[in-house]
C-alpha cells in the first residue's frame, strides 16, 4: 500500500524501489508473492510500464493459479490483459477477456478500482482499432464514478479519452484542452501520477 501511495503521489522511482524490496522480502511465501504482484502490476499499468506489469502479473498468477486469494488473482489478470493489449499481444481477445473479467468478478457487487478497471480497459481497445468500444469503457467508468463515488480515477480516464481522441485523428487543440484538464484536476486532488503523465502527453503537442 505505501508503494501505492508513493507512486499516486508521483514518486515513481521511489515506489519501484520499495516494490523491489517487497519482491526481495517476499521469498517463496505464495500469499506474499501474491500481494506483491498485485501492487507493483497495478502500479506499473498506472504509470504506463506494460514490460514491468507483465512480469508483476505473471509471477502472481504463478504463485497462485488456482485463485486461492481471491480478488487478488482477478486484478492480477486484468493487469496482464492491459499488458498484453497495449503491446500489442491479441489486443481484441484479451480486451474480451478483461471485459468479462470486470463483469463477472468485479461489477456485482462493486469492488473498488471499478472506474480504473473499465478506463484500463478504455486503454486497450484502440490497440485494436476499436474505438467505439474504446469509448463505451470509458463511459462505463464515468458511469462508476458517478454512481459509485470513485472520483480518485477522474483525472485518469480523462487523459484516457485523449488517446482515444488522438486515435480518431481529432485535432491537436480540443486533445490538449482535455490533457490540460486532466493535469489541472490531478494536481487539485494530489493524483501527482496522472499529472506527470498528462504533462508528458501536453509536451508531445
Amino acid at each position: 500500500m505505501l508503494a501505492m501511495m508513493t507512486a499516486l503521489h508521483g514518486d515513481t522511482d521511489a515506489a519501484l524501489a520499495l516494490l523491489d524490496t517487497m519482491e526481495a522480502a517476499a521469498g517463496d511465501d505464495p500469499y506474499v508473492i501474491t500481494v506483491w504482484a498485485t501492487y507493483s502490476a497495478r502500479v506499473a499499468a498506472l504509470i504506463g510500464a506494460p514490460v514491468r506489469a507483465r512480469r508483476g502479473a505473471e509471477r502472481g498468477i504463478a504463485a497462485d493459479p488456482a485463485f486461492s486469494f481471491g480478488l487478488l488473482g482477478d486484478y492480477l489478470r486484468l493487469v496482464r490483459c492491459w499488458a498484453r493489449a497495449v503491446t500489442g499481444g491479441d489486443p481484441v481477445g484479451v480486451a474480451v477477456e478483461a471485459h468479462d473479467l470486470i463483469v463477472a468478478s468485479l461489477s456485482e457487487p462493486p469492488r473498488s478500482g471499478l472506474a480504473t478497471w473499465y478506463g484500463l480497459l478504455g486503454e486497450m481497445w484502440p490497440a485494436a482499432g476499436k474505438l467505439d468500444e474504446a469509448d463505451a469503457a470509458l463511459d462505463r467508468a464515468d458511469s462508476a464514478i458517478d454512481t459509485y463515488g470513485q472520483r480518485y480515477a477522474e483525472s485518469l480516464l480523462l487523459l484516457l479519452r485523449t488517446r482515444v481522441l488522438r486515435a480518431r485523428g481529432e485535432p491537436v487543440a480540443p486533445l490538449r484542452a482535455v490533457a490540460e484538464r486532466a493535469h489541472a484536476l490531478s494536481v487539485e486532488r494530489d493524483a501527482h501520477l496522472v499529472a506527470r503523465r498528462a504533462e508528458e502527453l501536453m509536451a508531445e503537442h
